[in-house]
């Protein structure tokens, strides 16, 4: 027998908000050591190992660029890099806003090379 023939109400459609939220957390502290979320569980996995990969150069490590990914991000509109990486458009956004901050740092290290050349 169903449970939906037994309830006062069945719920059919739940919100991706709602399902987000309900979710377990990226990374759950234990005794030892914390448990990370695995890379397979995310929405689309390929995304995230790109952005780890484009990122790592100026964030260092993988666990770095995690943490930088779960906060929320005034150039991104205040939402958060690891939410938007479950879309293509949003991956998008995210890859697109790494490649203008490398390019930015790059151009600041090209003009600071270019100021000591001179001197």
């Amino acid at each position: 027998m169903s449970l939906a023939k037994l309830a006062h109400w069945v719920r059919r459609h739940i919100s991706d908000d709602e399902l987000r939220a309900s979710q377990l957390p990226d990374v759950v502290p234990g005794r030892r050591r914390a448990s990370v979320k695995p890379h397979s569980w995310y929405a689309k996995p390929h995304h995230l190992a790109k952005m780890l990969e484009m990122a790592r150069p100026v964030l260092r490590t993988e666990g770095e660029v995690l943490k930088w990914a779960r906060r929320e991000s005034a150039h991104l509109g205040g939402r958060r890099p690891i939410d938007l990486i479950e879309t293509d458009a949003g991956a998008v956004e995210v890859f697109d806003y790494i490649e203008a901050y490398i390019r930015e740092q790059l151009d600041k290290a090209g003009d600071q090379d270019d100021l000591s050349s001179k001197s």
